[in-house]
């Protein structure tokens, strides 16, 4: 695994899970209507199903980079792959808590 796929692998996880920390204004409608709350809301219906796969694939990233052996740039892409899946994991967190809130 390199750096390069490392690094685009975290920021993309960060980049979708961003509507789920937003989860609380979009359920209760806390934004402007029109435009941006349907861009807002679909992207959110997009990063409930999508989050979880580029967790899935930020655990998989982890265990090959920790697999390879002697390899100079390990720590790097650890240290930019673990944050990444972390911020998605506490993303889909704050998603389920607000799903189980009452209306």
């Amino acid at each position: 695994m390199s750096l390069r796929m490392a690094r685009a692998t975290s920021l993309l996880t960060v980049v979708i899970s961003i509507p789920l920390f937003l989860s609380y204004n979009i359920k209760y409608q806390r934004f402007p209507e029109g435009i941006p709350y349907v861009l807002l809301y679909t992207s959110g219906l997009l990063s409930v199903w999508v989050t979880p796969v580029l967790v899935l694939l930020g655990l998989v990233v982890c265990v090959r980079i920790l697999q390879r052996s002697g390899a100079p740039d390990r720590a790097a892409c650890l240290a930019w792959n673990v944050p990444g899946v972390l911020v998605a994991v506490i993303a889909e967190v704050v998603f389920i808590m607000v799903r189980r809130m009452p209306p």
